[in-house]
């Protein structure tokens, strides 16, 4: 019994696979052009990444973590502003405040 639900969902999912395949085949060939083009025009990015080596991954880590670092130092800030706007913005403030607007 289990094994002929096996053999069904598995020739279900070969009928499926089989009719994914045409469109899937004219989808890659119709962005071909445009990878080639990415492809070309990524090669200056490429051949610097080639003549940096090992020091290219060692600048990319750097970048992430100044990166992460900045971003958590601005939410840090936008959490303290909203924390202190939130003192000063009661609701009683914030409806006083829609009704005379």
């Amino acid at each position: 019994m289990l094994e002929r639900g096996s053999q069904r969902l598995d020739r279900a999912a070969n009928r499926g696979l089989e009719r994914a395949y045409p469109p899937l085949r004219r989808a890659s060939s119709a962005a071909a052009p445009a990878a080639r083009r990415a492809w070309r025009a990524a090669a200056p990015v490429r051949a610097f990444l080639v003549l940096l080596g090992r020091r290219a991954l060692w600048l990319l880590y750097k970048g992430l973590a100044l990166g992460e670092r900045g971003t958590r130092t601005v939410l840090r800030w936008a959490v303290r502003a909203a924390t202190a706007l939130s003192a000063v913005v009661t609701p009683r403030r914030a409806l006083a405040a829609t009704i005379v607007a």
